[in-house]
């Protein structure tokens, strides 16, 4: 099992590939997503996947509290043949054939032609922590790594306001805010960050913060524990709301990707956000 950057992760899995070894032939390369589902909750659970890279001697224990699940949706070689330079209905259609009636932990993704379908997908898959659609042409081949990226993601986003609490970099002109949000009893809850500010946006933010002096350990690029997540010392500001863009993938209420920061909204305090964003969503 390899990650998209070339990362060996087979050794992070070893409830998942001695199934994967077992049911498909020696010769299939597949492309696809591992997944882990939170029963209680009724989503994935992106972050209790991610603990694997971190738990050391903890990781069947890990294994066995979150179970993988290979998510198939394309088909790279097959029968001693590279498929990446034949169609995607090619390649899809193979794929149907060699999964016929093979059950779970390896699962078929989802696919149509239909736009009314995918947009019902999109509406209503979007709570099981499902981030949005990816959308290919029906007769494109497989990309190479060098090639320009001809896939298009969809995503479902909406707009949040959020508490920046601290900065990274300069607070005259960060570099990037961190946000919480409310979690009740005046208490604020990380909950992410925004992604890198443009120089302009840097410096119409860095007009409104003010900062205590103090700073704090906080992790952007992701919740920790996730392999995208990246320690850092960020300089405290007095709490200032902003606007923010983000998609809907959470854990724990914590946001997986980067926002996108839209506006500062220093008319409104932290008393006014009770219900930006549910912790125990």
């Amino acid at each position: 099992m390899w990650g998209r950057r070339g990362t060996d992760l087979t050794g992070y899995f070893p409830d998942l590939v001695p199934v994967l070894a077992a049911r498909l032939p020696a010769d299939v390369v597949v492309d696809g997503e591992v997944v882990a589902w939170d029963t209680d909750r009724g989503r994935l659970d992106f972050q209790g996947l991610s603990r694997r890279l971190t738990a050391g001697r903890r990781l069947a224990a890990a294994a066995a509290a979150r179970p993988a699940h290979l998510v198939c949706f394309d088909l790279l070689a097959a029968g001693g043949i590279d498929l990446r330079p034949r169609p995607l209905t090619e390649r899809w259609a193979r794929l149907e054939e060699i999964l016929s009636g093979m059950a779970a932990p390896i699962v078929l993704c989802q696919q149509t032609d239909d736009e009314d379908t995918a947009l019902h997908w999109q509406q209503t898959l979007t709570v099981a922590g499902i981030e949005g659609l990816v959308i290919k042409a029906a007769r494109s081949a497989y990309p190479n790594l060098a090639d320009q990226r001809v896939w298009h993601k969809l995503k479902v986003r909406e707009t949040l306001e959020l508490v920046c609490t601290s900065v990274a970099g300069d607070p005259a002109e960060p570099t990037l805010l961190l946000l919480s949000a409310p979690a009740g009893e005046g208490n604020l809850h990380a909950v992410g960050a925004t992604g890198r500010l443009s120089r302009m946006a840097a410096r119409e933010i860095g007009r409104l913060l003010e900062p205590t002096g103090e700073t704090e350990r906080r992790y952007a690029g992701g919740p920790p524990g996730v392999s995208s997540a990246r320690p850092l010392d960020a300089a405290v500001v007095e709490p200032l709301i902003v606007e923010v863009s983000v998609d809907v993938a959470t854990d724990g209420g914590v946001l997986r990707h980067s926002a996108r920061l839209l506006r500062a909204r220093p008319d409104l305090t932290v008393n006014d956000l009770a219900d930006a964003l549910d912790p125990s969503a």
